[in-house]
C-alpha cells in the first residue's frame, strides 16, 4: 500500500506539472526575491569593510586650525585605544597639463600603512618628483603614464611643494574618495576634479595639515555598522580633552614664536630707519644750495627774454598789421576782379532777360488763344447738354413732380447727385429709348412693305416683259401691234408704282437711319453720364477761370520783369566809371604796404642776435637744471625706496602682529569615517536596501502564500472522492495527508533552494554593479546567510505546507461516504444584478451565465481578485517608489529652492572684505540678486531625537527671492515672523514636534526655540529665522557670512566664472552650485532607482505567475463545466470566450482593488524606506496606476491565450465520466 501511495504521489505530479511547476517558479520567486535583497546591504557592508580594512583606512581623522606637528602625532599615538596615527601633508593646487587645468587634491603618500592606495597601473612613485593619481583623471586632463603634469597651490600654501613639475608613474584608488564627488575647495570655480598622491618628501610644510588616526580593535569590526560607529564616537569623546590640551599648547607656541620673530623685525627696522635719515639730511643739502644758483640764473635769464618777447610782440604785431593790409588788399583786388566780372556777367543777364521778357509774352499770347478755344468748346459742351436736359425736361413732363421743370434745372439737379432725379431721368431716357426702338421697327416693318410692293411690281413688269418679248417674235401684224401698245399701257402703271415704292423706301430709310443714330446716342446716356457730363463741364470752366486768372497773373509777372530789365539797363550805364576808382584805390595801398614789409625785415634781423644771445644762456641753465634734476632724482628715489622698504616692513610687521592678535585660540577637530562623504553615502545606499528589504519582500511573499493556499486548497477540493475512498478503505488521515503535504513541500523546497542560489547571487550582483558606477569598490563579495536561508526557507514552506495541512484536516473531518459524493452544489439563487431588472433584460444569455458564475462563487472570485489586486498593488508601489524618487528631485529644486549658487565667507572675515564682496555682486551683470544669511550648523535636540541640521538666518522679506517656503499641509506660502523658527516636514516628524513646540538647539549659539512653522522639504534638514528672533532667542548677533545668489544663467561656465573671481577675493571661504548638489542627489537616486526597476520586474514576474496559476486552477476546476458546454456545440474559441469574460471581469475588479491596496502600500514603502536626511515624494504619480493597470491587462492577456490553448485539449469523455 505504502507502495502505491508513492506510485499516486508521483503520478499526481506527472498529470498537474503545470500546477507543481508554477508553486515551484512562485517560491523561487519570492524566495529570490527575500534573500537577494536581505542579502545585499550585508554583502555591501562586508565588501566595503573588507575593502577599507585592506587598505587600512583611518578610523579619525584630525585637523587642526593651525596645524598639526610631529610632537601632536607622537602625542595622539600615546593616547588609549589608538593603534597607530600618522600626519599627513592635504592641500588644494591646480594641476595643469597641455589641454586641461584643474583644481585637485594633492595628498602625501602614508609611511605607516594608514589609508593606503590600491595600485591599479604602473607603479608606485620612487622620486621626489614622481605621482601617482586617480584612474579617471587620465582621461579627464588627457593624459599618461608618463606625462608630466605641474601643481600650482593657491596662495596660502604657494610655497607647499618643492617643486611644481612631477612625472605621473601610476594609477590608484584611495579608500578616502569612495564615492565619484572629490569636494570642494577655495581655488578655482570651487570644485575639486580629482586627486593624487606625492611623495612626503615632495611637500616643504613645516606641520602637517592633517592626521589619520587608526583605532586598536575597529578592525576587527564591521563598518557601516552601528557597533562599530558607536565604539569610534566614544573613542572620540574619550580624545576631547587630549585635543582641547594639544590645541591650547599649539596656540601659545605659535603666538610666542611670532611674538618674538616680530620683536627682532621691529628692531632691524628702526636701525635701518636711523641711518637712512642721515644720508637723506646730506643729501637735501647739496640740493638745496644748487637750487639757489640756479633760481638766480634763471631771474636775469627771465629779464632777457621779456625784453626779447617785447621786441617780437612789436615785431609781431606789425606784421600782423602789414598781414592784415596784405589780405585787405587782396580782398580789394578781388572785389575788383569780381566787379569786372558782375558788369560782363550783368551785360548778358540783360541780354537773356530782354530774350525772356519777350518769350513771355509770345507764351502768354499763346494761352490766351487756347483760353478762348476752350471756352468755344466749354459753350458747345453746354449747348449740347442743354439740349439733352431740354430732351430729357420734355419727356418728363407728364410728370406732376416735373412740370414744367426746364433742362437746366434738371441738368443742375443730377450735377448736385440727386437720387430722384437721377432715377427719373434714367425713366425718362428708358422710355425715349424705347420709343425709337419702337419708331425703328415700324420703319423696318414699312421698308419690308415697300420692298414686297417693289417686288411686286418687279414681278407684273417681268410678266409684261416677256410678252412683250414673245410679241416681238411675231409677225408685225394690227393684232401685234394692238396687243403690244396693251401691253406698253398695261406696264406704265406698275413702273410709275415701282418708282413711286422706291422714292417712299429712300424716305423711310433715311427715317430709319436717324431713329437709330438718335436711339446709338441714347443707348450710352443716363442720369450718370449726364452728371459726369455736368460735372466735366464745370471743372472745365473752373479750369478755365483759373486758366483765365493765371493768364493775368502771368501779364503782371511780365510788367515787373520789364521794370527789372530797365532798372539793370541803368546800373550797367553807370559801372564803367566805378571800376576806374577801384582800380587807382588798389595801386595805391600796394604803395604803402611795400614800404612797410622793408621796415619789418630790418626789426627780425635784430631780433635774431638777441635769440642767439638768450639761447646760449638757456642751454647753460638747462644743463645746470639737468644736473640738479638728476640729484633731485636720485635723493627722491633713494627717499621713495627706503620709504618703501620700511612702508612694507612695518606694513608686515602691523598685518603680522594683527594675525597674532587674530589667532584664535586652536581648534582641533577629530572626524570619525562618517563625516567621509563617500563613506556616509555607501552606508546609506547600504541602508536603503535594507529597509527595502525589511518592507517589499514581505508584500511579495503575501501574496504568493495567497496564491499557494488557493492552490493546494482547491487541489485537495478537487480529489476528495480519492481521498474518500481512501478513507474508506483504511487508510489514516496522516497517510492520507502525507501525499498532499509532500506535494506542498517538495516544490516550496526545491524552488526555495533554488530561489536562494538566485537571490544570494543575482540581486546583490545586478544591484551592486549600478552602485559602482558612483563608488570605487571592488567587485561585491557574496555570501550566504544561515538565518536568512532559514527564515527564507521556512515562509517558503509554510506558504505551502500550512495551507495543505489546514486544508487536508477540513476535508478528514467528513465522512468517507459524504466525500465519495461529489459536493452538493451550492442551492441556485438570484445573483444581486437579477433585482436590477431593466439591466437584467438587456443581458445576453452568456453575460447572464458569466455575472451568476461570478456572484455564486464568491470564495473563487475574491480570492482571484485579491491575487491579481495584490500583484497590481505591488507594481503600483514600485511605479510610484520610482516617480517619489524623480519628484523628489524636481520638487525640491526646480519648484522650492531658486537660488543658482551659494557663497560662504570665513569666520574672521574683515569688513571691507565683506565690503568687497557685496560691491562684485552688486556690480556684475549676471549677478541677478543676492540675499545675505547667517549660515550655521547645529544640533537639533529633543527628549526622543538629535540630529544636525543647517541654520539659515536672513529676512523675511529677502527669503522669498530665493526659497518658497510653502506650508507642509495646505501648500499655501509662509511669511516669516519675529516669533520662531521654521522647519521642514521630515525634521518634525523626526523631533516628534508640532507648531507651538520647543526643542534646543545647539550650535554657534544655544537655546531653546519656539516652532512658528512646518514648511515643504526633501533633501536636508534646514532651519530658517529671522535676525530678530536670533538675536531674542539666542541672545547673539547673527552677522551674515554667507550670500544666496541668483544669476542669468545657471550653466556650468557663468558659474565657474563667477566662483573664479569670488575665491579670488579675501575672506571667501567655499562657493557651490546648486545644480551640483542636485545632481550629485540625482547620482544617489539613480542607484536607488535602479534596485526599484528590479523590484518591478520581479513585481510583474510575480504578476505573470500569480495570474497564470489563477488561471490554472479555474480550468481545472471547471472542467467537467467546460467539456458538457463543448458537447452542447460550443466551439473552441466560444469556450475560450466563456472563461475570458470572466477573467476579464476579474482582472478588472483587481486592477480596481489593486489601485487601492497599491496607494497605501507606496505610501507605507516611502515612509519605511526613507532616510533620515531626505523626504520621498508622497503622493502616488497617476501613470504608476496606468503602467500597472496596462501590465496587469496584459498578463492577463498573455494568460488568457495560454488558456485558450489548453481548454482545446480538454477531453470532453474523461471530463464527463461519473464522479460517482
Amino acid at each position: 500500500m505504502k507502495n502505491a501511495m508513492q506510485k499516486d504521489f508521483w503520478r499526481e505530479i506527472k498529470h498537474t506539472k503545470s500546477r507543481f511547476f508554477s508553486i515551484m517558479i512562485l517560491v523561487a520567486l519570492s524566495v529570490a526575491f527575500l534573500s537577494g535583497l536581505k542579502a545585499t546591504a550585508p554583502d555591501m557592508k562586508h565588501t566595503g569593510d573588507d575593502y577599507l580594512d585592506s587598505l587600512h583606512l583611518a578610523d579619525i581623522q584630525v585637523l587642526s586650525t593651525l596645524g598639526l606637528t610631529d610632537e601632536d602625532i607622537a602625542a595622539l599615538r600615546a593616547q588609549d585605544k589608538i593603534e597607530d596615527a600618522e600626519g599627513e601633508y592635504v592641500i588644494d593646487a591646480f594641476a595643469s597639463s597641455d589641454s586641461l587645468d584643474a583644481v585637485v587634491k594633492v595628498l602625501s603618500l602614508t609611511d605607516r600603512g594608514i589609508s593606503d592606495v590600491l595600485l591599479r597601473e604602473g607603479r608606485m612613485p620612487e622620486r621626489a618628483d614622481e605621482c601617482v593619481v586617480e584612474e579617471n583623471m587620465l582621461s579627464l586632463m588627457s593624459i599618461s603614464i608618463g606625462d608630466t603634469i605641474t601643481l600650482t597651490p593657491g596662495d596660502d600654501l604657494s610655497d607647499a611643494l618643492a617643486q611644481d613639475t612631477y612625472t605621473v608613474v601610476g594609477t590608484v584608488r584611495s579608500p578616502v574618495y569612495l564615492a565619484v564627488e572629490r569636494g570642494t575647495s577655495t581655488l578655482g570655480s570651487g570644485t575639486v576634479k580629482a586627486y593624487l598622491y606625492l611623495p612626503r618628501e615632495a611637500f616643504t610644510l613645516d606641520y602637517y595639515t592633517a592626521a589619520y588616526v587608526r583605532v586598536s580593535g575597529a578592525a576587527e569590526m564591521t563598518a557601516f555598522y552601528d557597533e562599530y560607529d558607536d565604539y569610534i564616537d566614544d573613542v572620540i569623546d574619550s580624545l576631547e580633552d587630549f585635543s582641547d590640551a594639544r590645541a591650547i599648547l599649539r596656540h601659545d607656541e605659535l603666538v610666542d614664536e611670532a611674538t618674538e620673530k616680530l620683536d627682532d623685525a621691529q628692531k632691524e627696522l628702526d636701525d635701518a630707519k636711523a641711518e637712512a635719515d642721515k644720508e637723506l639730511g646730506d643729501a637735501r643739502k647739496e640740493l638745496a644750495d644748487a637750487r639757489k644758483e640756479l633760481d638766480d640764473g634763471w631771474k636775469e635769464y627771465d629779464d632777457g627774454k621779456q625784453e626779447l618777447a617785447d621786441s617780437r610782440t612789436k615785431l609781431d604785431d606789425a606784421k600782423a598789421e602789414l598781414e592784415d593790409g596784405e589780405q585787405e588788399y587782396a580782398d580789394g583786388v578781388k572785389k575788383y576782379d569780381q566787379a569786372v566780372r558782375d558788369y560782363e556777367k550783368g551785360q548778358k543777364d540783360y541780354a537773356d532777360g530782354v530774350k525772356d521778357y519777350e518769350k513771355g509774352a509770345q507764351q502768354l499770347a499763346d494761352g490766351e488763344s487756347e483760353l478762348e478755344a476752350g471756352k468755344e468748346k466749354l459753350d458747345e459742351g453746354q449747348k449740347q447738354l442743354d439740349t439733352l436736359g431740354n430732351t430729357v425736361a420734355g419727356a418728363l413732363q407728364n410728370d406732376p413732380n416735373y412740370a414744367g421743370v426746364t433742362g437746366g434745372t434738371i441738368i443742375d439737379e443730377l450735377g448736385r447727385g440727386d437720387e430722384n432725379t437721377a432715377a427719373a431721368t434714367d425713366a425718362a431716357l428708358d422710355k425715349m429709348r424705347a420709343q425709337l426702338e419702337g419708331g425703328i421697327a415700324q420703319a423696318q416693318q414699312g421698308l419690308a412693305k415697300i420692298d414686297a410692293g417693289i417686288e411686286e411690281c418687279d414681278e407684273v413688269l417681268a410678266q409684261i416683259d416677256a410678252a412683250l418679248e414673245q410679241l416681238s417674235t411675231l409677225p408685225d401684224s394690227e393684232e401685234v401691234a394692238a396687243k403690244r401698245a396693251e401691253l406698253v399701257q398695261q406696264r406704265a402703271k406698275p413702273a410709275a408704282q415701282r418708282s413711286a415704292l422706291v422714292q417712299q423706301r429712300g424716305e423711310v430709310s433715311a427715317q430709319l437711319s436717324e431713329l437709330q443714330s438718335q436711339l446709338a446716342a441714347l443707348s450710352t446716356v443716363s442720369s450718370g453720364s449726364i452728371a459726369a457730363n455736368k460735372q466735366q463741364l464745370d471743372q472745365g470752366r473752373a479750369d478755365y477761370e483759373s486758366g483765365k486768372q493765371q493768364l493775368s497773373a502771368g501779364y503782371r509777372d511780365l510788367r515787373d520783369g520789364k521794370k527789372e530789365l530797365d532798372k539793370a539797363k541803368k546800373e550797367l550805364d553807370e559801372a564803367p566809371q566805378k571800376l576806374a576808382d577801384a582800380k587807382q584805390e588798389l595801386a595805391d595801398a600796394r604803395k604803402e604796404l611795400d614800404d612797410g614789409w622793408k621796415e619789418y625785415y630790418d626789426g627780425e634781423e635784430k631780433y635774431a642776435d638777441g635769440e642767439k644771445e638768450l639761447a646760449d644762456a638757456y642751454r647753460e641753465l638747462t644743463d645746470g637744471e639737468k644736473d640738479y634734476r638728476e640729484g633731485l632724482r636720485e635723493y627722491e628715489d633713494g627717499k621713495a625706496e627706503a620709504d618703501e622698504k620700511i612702508a612694507d616692513a612695518e606694513e608686515k610687521i602691523a598685518d603680522a602682529r594683527r594675525k597674532v592678535a587674530d589667532i584664535e585660540s586652536c581648534e582641533w577637530y577629530l572626524f570619525s569615517r562618517s563625516y567621509n562623504p563617500g563613506y556616509t553615502g555607501y552606508g546609506q545606499d547600504a541602508e536603503r536596501m535594507a529597509n527595502l528589504a525589511s518592507v517589499f519582500p514581505v508584500i511579495f511573499f503575501l501574496v504568493a502564500a495567497l496564491v499557494c493556499l488557493t492552490t493546494m486548497t482547491r487541489m485537495v477540493e478537487e480529489q476528495r472522492v480519492q481521498i474518500g475512498s481512501l478513507k474508506a478503505m483504511g487508510y489514516s488521515g496522516l497517510a492520507i495527508s502525507r501525499k498532499y503535504l509532500l506535494y506542498g513541500l517538495l516544490p516550496s523546497l526545491t524552488g526555495g533552494v533554488f530561489g536562494l542560489v538566485i537571490g544570494y547571487i543575482l540581486f546583490p550582483k545586478m544591484i551592486f554593479t549600478a552602485y559602482q558606477i558612483m563608488y570605487q569598490m571592488p567587485n561585491i563579495e557574496l555570501r550566504a546567510y544561515g538565518g536568512i536561508s532559514a527564515y527564507s526557507l521556512l515562509a517558503a514552506v509554510a506558504c505551502t505546507t500550512l495551507a495543505t495541512l489546514w486544508a487536508c484536516l477540513a476535508t478528514l473531518r467528513e465522512t468517507p461516504a459524504s466525500l465519495m459524493r461529489p459536493r452538493t452544489p451550492k442551492a441556485g439563487k438570484r445573483v444581486f444584478l437579477e433585482y436590477i431588472k431593466p439591466l437584467w433584460r438587456k443581458m445576453s444569455f452568456t453575460h447572464k451565465v458569466t455575472a451568476r458564475n461570478l456572484f455564486r462563487y464568491q470564495k473563487r472570485f475574491w480570492m482571484t481578485v485579491i491575487g491579481i489586486g495584490g500583484c497590481t498593488a505591488l507594481i503600483i508601489a514600485g511605479f510610484g517608489m520610482r516617480s517619489s524618487l524623480l519628484f523628489t528631485m524636481s520638487r525640491q529644486y526646480d519648484d522650492l529652492f531658486h537660488y543658482s549658487a551659494q557663497v560662504t565667507l570665513s569666520s574672521n572675515v574683515l569688513p571691507e572684505e565683506r565690503q568687497a564682496v557685496e560691491d562684485f555682486l552688486a556690480g556684475d551683470s549676471r549677478v541677478v540678486n543676492d540675499v545675505p544669511c547667517t549660515a550655521s550648523s547645529a544640533t537639533v535636540i529633543t527628549s526622543s531625537y538629535s540630529t544636525t541640521a543647517y541654520v539659515e538666518v536672513m529676512e523675511a522679506d529677502e527669503i522669498g527671492k530665493v526659497i518658497d517656503l510653502l506650508d507642509c499641509k495646505t501648500g499655501e506660502p509662509i511669511t516669516m515672523e519675529d516669533t520662531g523658527v521654521y522647519i521642514d516636514q521630515k525634521l518634525s516628524e523626526l523631533l516628534k514636534v508640532s507648531v507651538g513646540d520647543t526643542f534646543f538647539l545647539d550650535g554657534d549659539a544655544r537655546g531653546d526655540v519656539t516652532v512658528a512653522g512646518i514648511y515643504e522639504h526633501y533633501t536636508g534638514h534646514f532651519i530658517y529665522m529671522t535676525p530678530s528672533y536670533y538675536e531674542q532667542a539666542l541672545h547673539a548677533d547673527s552677522e551674515p557670512n554667507a550670500y544666496l545668489m541668483n544669476f542669468t544663467s545657471d550653466d556650468t561656465d557663468t558659474c565657474n566664472a563667477i566662483f573664479e573671481k569670488l575665491l579670488s577675493m579675501n575672506g571667501v571661504v567655499t562657493t557651490s552650485r546648486m545644480r551640483d548638489t542636485q545632481d550629485t542627489y540625482m547620482h544617489s537616486m539613480e542607484r536607488v532607482d535602479f534596485v526599484v526597476v528590479i523590484i518591478i520586474l520581479a513585481a510583474a514576474a510575480l504578476a505573470m505567475v500569480v495570474l497564470f496559476n489563477l488561471s490554472n486552477i479555474n480550468i481545472t476546476e471547471r472542467q467537467r463545466e467546460l467539456a458538457t458546454i463543448k458537447l452542447l456545440g460550443f466551439y473552441d474559441g466560444e469556450v475560450s470566450a466563456y472563461v475570458y469574460r470572466e477573467n476579464i471581469v476579474l482582472t478588472l475588479f483587481g486592477i480596481l482593488l489593486g489601485c487601492f491596496m497599491g496607494h497605501w502600500l507606496h505610501i507605507y514603502l516611502v515612509r519605511s524606506t526613507e532616510i533620515d536626511l531626505m523626504m520621498f515624494g508622497r503622493q502616488t504619480a497617476p501613470s504608476a496606476y496606468v503602467y500597472a493597470a496596462i501590465l496587469t491587462a496584459l498578463f492577463s492577456l498573455l494568460v488568457n491565450v495560454l488558456a485558450h490553448f489548453r481548454m482545446k485539449k480538454i477531453d470532453m469523455v474523461e471530463s464527463l465520466k461519473s464522479a460517482e
